[in-house]
This record gives C-alpha cells, sequence and structure tokens, in this order.
C-alpha cells in the first residue's frame, strides 16, 4: 500500500490495512481457495440503496480491507464483511496485524461530498478483473454460480461517474388554499399549499422521482412546523397546513439526503405578517367583562346625574 493511495483514503475518512494484510474470512470463502488462507471470500453484504446494489449475486473478492472514521458522516460502506471476516496478515498470526474484523471491516466504500462529488474506495483490485467477472463460485455443496462481479463493477461505475443516483428539484410553489398565485408574504394561521417537484435521471432522460418521506421544515431559527410531503405522482409532492401565529422571515426548506441519491437542499423566503387592525374580530368573546363593566359605569353615572339634578 504506497503512501498516495493511504494518504488519499485518508482524506476520504477511510484507512486500509497494513501492507500484506488480506480479507480473511474461514466461513464464508470459495471451494477454489479451500486449501489457502481463505483470502478469496464471498461478499454480499450490500448496502441497502437500488442504486447502488440491486439484486445482486455475490461477489468474489481478495485483497485488503478498510475501517471507516466515525467522525466522517460523509462516508459509507458500500459493500460490507460478514460477521465472521477479519483483515489481517495472513502469515502473522497475532493481533498487532489485526486491522478490522466483522462488521466494521468495509471491502467497498463510497463518499458523497456537500457537493455531490463521489468518491469509491476499494481494497481489492482483483474484483474488478475480467477472471472475476466471469468466474463461478463454488460453494460447499459442489453448486456453481455465476459471480456478480461484472453487474456489481456497472453499478458502481455508473454511480460514481454520475450516471445513476441523480435527482434535481424541478419547481417550487407555495400558495394560498383556494389560489394558485404564489405570494412573498402571507398573514399568520392562513392555510397554504407548499409543493415541490423532484425528478431522477434514469440514464437517458429526466423522469419523476417516487421516494418517500420527503419532509418541509418552516424554520425561523428553529423549525416551527415538520410535515412529510404527501406524493402526488410524477415526482410531485405536496402538503397542506396552517401557518404559526408567529410573524417574522420564515423558510421553507426541503433537506433530502438518501444513500446513493444526490443531496437535495431548497429553501425559499417567505414572511409571515401579523393581522392588521381590521383583521380582528368587531367584539371579542373574552372581552365581554369589559364591555359590561363600562356599559355599568356609563349607567350609573347617568343615573347618579338624575338622581343630584332633580332630588330636592
Amino acid at each position: 500500500m504506497n503512501y498516495f493511495t493511504s494518504a488519499m483514503a485518508d482524506e476520504c475518512g477511510a484507512e486500509f490495512g497494513s501492507t500484506g494484510n488480506f480479507v480473511i474470512d474461514h466461513l464464508a470463502f470459495d471451494q477454489s481457495d479451500f486449501g489457502g488462507y481463505h483470502t478469496v471470500i464471498t461478499a454480499d453484504n450490500f448496502v441497502d440503496s437500488d442504486v447502488l446494489a440491486g439484486d445482486l449475486s455475490p461477489i468474489l473478492y481478495q485483497g485488503n480491507g478498510l475501517s471507516l472514521r466515525a467522525d466522517n458522516k460523509l462516508v459509507f460502506p458500500i459493500l460490507s464483511g460478514s460477521p465472521s471476516s477479519y483483515c489481517q496478515n495472513p502469515e502473522e498470526n497475532d493481533n498487532h496485524s489485526l486491522h478490522a474484523s466483522g462488521r466494521n471491516l468495509v471491502l467497498v466504500a463510497g463518499l458523497q461530498a456537500r457537493n455531490n462529488a463521489r468518491v469509491v474506495l476499494s481494497g481489492s483490485v482483483d474484483m474488478f478483473s475480467d477472471n472475476y467477472f466471469t468466474a463461478k463460485i463454488l460453494s460447499k455443496d459442489g453448486k456453481s454460480v455465476s459471480s456478480g462481479n461484472a453487474d456489481f463493477a456497472t453499478d458502481l461505475t455508473q454511480w460514481v461517474f454520475g450516471e445513476r443516483g441523480l435527482i434535481r428539484v424541478k419547481s417550487v410553489s407555495h400558495h394560498l388554499v383556494g389560489e394558485t398565485e404564489q405570494r412573498d408574504s402571507y398573514t399568520v394561521k392562513e392555510n397554504i399549499v407548499y409543493t415541490i417537484e423532484i425528478e431522477e435521471f434514469d440514464g437517458k432522460k429526466w423522469v419523476g422521482y417516487s421516494g418517500s418521506n420527503i419532509q418541509l421544515e418552516l424554520q425561523m431559527l428553529d423549525p416551527y412546523i415538520r410535515k412529510t410531503l404527501t406524493n402526488q405522482g410524477n415526482g410531485v409532492y405536496s402538503s397542506t397546513f396552517q401557518l404559526p401565529d408567529v410573524y417574522g422571515v420564515f423558510t421553507f426548506k426541503v433537506d433530502y439526503h438518501r444513500v446513493g441519491y444526490t443531496s437535495v437542499v431548497e429553501r425559499s423566503l417567505v414572511t409571515i405578517l401579523p393581522l392588521r387592525h381590521t383583521d380582528y374580530e368587531r367584539f371579542i368573546p373574552s372581552a365581554f367583562p369589559y364591555y359590561a363593566s363600562a356599559f355599568s359605569m356609563m349607567g350609573g353615572v347617568a343615573l347618579f346625574s338624575l338622581i343630584f339634578l332633580f332630588s330636592k
């Protein structure tokens, strides 16, 4: 492992094992390596994302392993080791050469930066070779199946070069219920409709996105309202809600992040105004006692005046 590769992995929040380390698995190994160190393993612990790994067959893997730093939230495992796998120098059976094991052992990692730039890190070069693309995986019962290396490499290549997992905002609108015209300002406690249209690139053209759990936040420093948008079909998501009884400059914010997809961050500023003096009720029920006291005082003064003027 040369310095440049290790330094680049470190910048991405990952760390390779020492030179000479291999991923070893004494349970999930290919039978072609039965008499060896069991460094030719089969792996199928893919990330839960249809963009990066759909319905793939197990793949053949031989090479070093990675561990991911917990302080880097942008790097994530694409292919992980099994619970019985570990990364170590097969010729040194001591704890000093042990790098990682179990679910903490990552075989292929991905990084998506905040500007949606992508990087893929792999500890195996043989995984992308023609021999592994056409190889058969031999199981313990003698059966053989085709490896999923070719399909997995295709998915990885399309993802890292921006041909898969691309979503974007096509349009955003908000208006009062019963209207269609968008405003720059609203009044407190009005009912509004927020609509956002999101598209996904299918490899040839942009089509409507069909994901779920897209949330909208109405913020002024802190979120006042958080709503899950309803999928209306063809990439259109909307929600109807009542504005809070607080005036100021608010932000409609959609901050959507899903593994394998580009991040969507959409912000729209809007002003929420207080009620005008003509918008209040003419008579407030809670003020009836004060109305009664005022009129009783006026009646008392009139009665006192009559008694004072006409009494002998």
